[in-house]
């Protein structure tokens, strides 16, 4: 630093690790510009670093998250395309396949559990009446994963909006689900 005359800067860390400072050592000038000495400074960052690497975290997070979500729409794209005769068939399948109510529900739970009846709500919403009276839903509290969820919401969002025999009878009924007994609680 006397060689250069210019500032030197460096992330320093106590030897236990616990704490982190940035170290500035700077040519100490006296009024008539001439280096008398050197100023040396110790600035804890401890907390800046630990922000730093949370949010190296979050991004690293983020990006599997993207990768998984790619994989999720090609995936979909490719089995929407290999049963579509034409374009306009694909358009229509494949974004009737992209607005289960999964995406929405795992978004607003910021990507983690989701219950499955809350799953099964946001799919079967559009069809039910009044009171809800034609579906029935029974159940223990199930919390799915975000990938199970996804593929699950695709499936019940492609039994509810795929044509029916029976248009009207297609949405009544009981939604019924229960666990093994060694997944049980208690």
């Amino acid at each position: 630093m006397l060689q250069t005359l210019e500032a030197l800067e460096r992330r320093v860390v106590r030897d236990d690790d616990t704490t982190r400072y940035l170290m500035r050592i700077l040519p100490y000038r006296t009024p008539d510009s001439d280096v008398d000495g050197t100023i040396v400074t110790f600035v804890d960052v401890t907390s800046v670093a630990q922000v730093e690497r949370h949010q190296r975290l979050l991004v690293d997070e983020l990006n599997h998250r993207v990768r998984n979500m790619l994989t999720v729409v090609i995936s979909m794209a490719t089995q929407t395309l290999r049963r579509s005769d034409t374009l306009e068939e694909f358009k229509k399948s494949y974004m009737g396949r992209a607005l289960s109510a999964a995406y929405p529900l795992l978004s607003y739970e910021g990507w983690q559990t989701v219950l499955l009846k809350a799953l099964l709500l946001g799919e079967l919403q559009p069809f039910f009446l009044p009171g809800h009276s034609n579906v029935i839903l029974e159940g223990p509290n199930v919390l799915l994963e975000p990938r199970a969820a996804l593929s699950l919401g695709m499936a019940i969002h492609e039994l509810t909006t795929n044509p029916s025999p029976k248009p009207k009878e297609m949405h009544k009924g009981r939604w019924r689900w229960k666990l093994p007994a060694v997944m049980r609680a208690g």
